[in-house]
This record gives C-alpha cells, structure tokens and sequence, in this order.
C-alpha cells in the first residue's frame, strides 16, 4: 500500500530551476493499471467502476481549499510551516483532523498560483494568457463524461492540485494529476523525458 495505493512502476527525474531549487518530475503506474482506452470503454458502461474512480482520485488529487482555517498566507507565516506536523495519535479522527488542517495551510501558503513571468514565458507580445491556463473553471463535481474522460471536481480557480499527504509531509510546491488519456500521457512523457535528457 502506501499513500498511492498499490504502485506497480514510477518513473522520475530530478532536475533544478533558474534559481538551484532541486525539483522532481515523474510518473506512477498502479498495479492493475488498465491502458486508456480500455479504461474509458470501461467507465462508459461501468457505473460502480466510474464510483470507485471518481473516490480514488479525488482522495489523491485536491484543488481546493480550506481558507477558512486561520494563518496568513504570507511567505513570512510559511517558514512557520516545517515545524508544524501531526501529532502522533493513534485516535484516527484526531489524524484526520490535523491532516486536513496542516495539509491546507500548506496548500494555501504552497500551491495558490500566483501570476507571474513564468506564466508568460514563451507568449511574449502575444495574448498574454498565462500559459498554465490560471484561473482554471471551475467544476462543482467530478463527472465521466460520454467518452469516458474524467473531469475532477474544481472548486478553486487558482489552487494547484495537491495532495494531502505530500503537502503535510513536504510541505512545499508540489503538482499531481491523473492521466486519463494517451494523448496526455504521451506529452507528459515527452516533457519528463526531454528534461531528463537535457
């Protein structure tokens, strides 16, 4: 098991920025793992299939958050965040409770996009859109739609998608997503690989 579940195979690279900051790029495959197509055909036809998809990612990809819960969400507060951490409990609600708690203001502090020239980097003189498409719309529920192509629920225009137990445990920047389709996975593999062959 594990935080992912079941992890049959992972592919990752390292790589630094402008500024030096270590980061990492990869990609997990679950054991069981149906390729895409069979997935979709599956989930077309599959009402407890499309259930049980839908529970699964939205409890590893997150793009929303709590902001009601009280820290200022400045890079000042933020150093704040890595001696914060869980206390050990075995009572279970207590857990989930302090995950929840510390997992948002990490998100909060870490993962709200902020514009900047990195959004703009290759759209110089152009529509000056940002390029990682912020703000995203918003989607009141995760739905499957005719062609079987998951859309997760959204409630945050400018939250990256994070995960609880990442954030709570890193506590940084991070970006994860489910790849329902091979036109997404091929260009991500693409990115991941053009990066480590650099």
């Amino acid at each position: 098991g594990g935080i992912f579940g079941h992890v049959e195979t992972y592919f990752a690279t390292t790589e630094t920025n402008g500024r030096g900051m270590l980061h990492v790029h990869g990609l997990m495959f679950f054991e069981g793992n149906l390729n895409s197509a069979e997935l979709r055909e599956q989930l077309m036809s599959d009402t407890h299939l499309q259930s049980t998809l839908i529970t699964f990612v939205e409890s590893l990809v997150k793009n929303e958050v709590d902001e009601t819960l009280t820290m200022p969400v400045t890079a000042e507060a933020a150093l704040g965040l890595p001696h914060m951490r869980i206390s050990q409990t075995d009572d279970p609600d207590q857990f989930r409770e302090e995950l929840y708690r510390l997992s948002n203001l990490v998100a909060i502090s870490r993962n709200m996009h902020t514009h900047n020239a990195t959004c703009y980097k290759y759209n110089r003189g152009k529509d000056g859109k940002c390029r990682f498409n912020a703000p995203w719309q918003l989607n009141p529920e995760s739905t499957i739609n005719e062609d079987g192509i998951l859309h997760l629920k959204r409630l945050h225009p400018m939250i990256n998608n994070w995960n609880p137990f990442i954030a709570a445990t890193m506590k940084c920047n991070h970006d994860i997503s489910f790849i329902p389709t091979n036109s997404k996975f091929l260009a991500l593999m693409y990115y991941i690989t053009d990066y480590a062959t650099k």
